[in-house]
């Protein structure tokens, strides 16, 4: 129980922090129990709320999630041994989302439809290598020695001194 606490409250405690590495257990915890509030603000929004108060209900759940996330994405591809700079492919694809979103709360289908429209290429041009690189955030493999990023965030692992190569597998 407490490595899931620790893995569900280190992305909330570093939401602006992309240094150091995150482990695909904290990352893959964030993204599952990060859908219970949206789960829950949807719940109670169609049970006590009109829809225009319910649409922007979930707009602004949806946003105070999405605050940790470009720091988490971050901190997991520097676990994976790369560079934060791959989680730009995904900033436009969040753009779009809560552009026209906000667009759709503030005047409904008149100004959603339009930009809706003209921003669909963003996600015929993002969407595969997005969803490449968050298939790759959730499953990918973590580099077990320390990287440049920082050392290997899981307490079970024995990392070599730094400048120190890993061992050869036995053949």
């Amino acid at each position: 129980m407490n490595r899931l606490s620790r893995s569900l409250g280190t992305p909330l405690r570093r939401s602006f922090n992309g240094g150091g590495r995150a482990p695909r257990r904290e990352f893959i915890a964030f993204v599952v129990v990060s859908q219970a509030p949206v789960a829950l603000a949807d719940w109670l929004g169609s049970a006590f709320l009109d829809p225009p108060a319910r649409s922007w209900l979930m707009f602004a759940v949806q946003a105070l999630v999405f605050v940790p996330l470009p720091a988490l994405m971050v901190r997991r591809l520097h676990d994976m041994g790369l560079s934060g700079r791959w989680s730009w492919l995904l900033l436009p694809l969040a753009i779009r989302y809560f552009t026209v979103a906000l667009l759709g709360l503030l005047d409904g289908e008149t100004l959603r439809a339009p930009a809706e429209w003209m921003l669909s290429w963003v996600e015929w041009l993002l969407y595969l290598p997005a969803f490449a690189l968050y298939m790759a955030l959730l499953a990918g493999p973590a580099r077990n020695a320390a990287v440049r990023f920082g050392p290997n965030p899981r307490p079970d692992a024995t990392d070599p001194a730094p400048g120190v190569a890993e061992p050869a597998p036995d053949a």
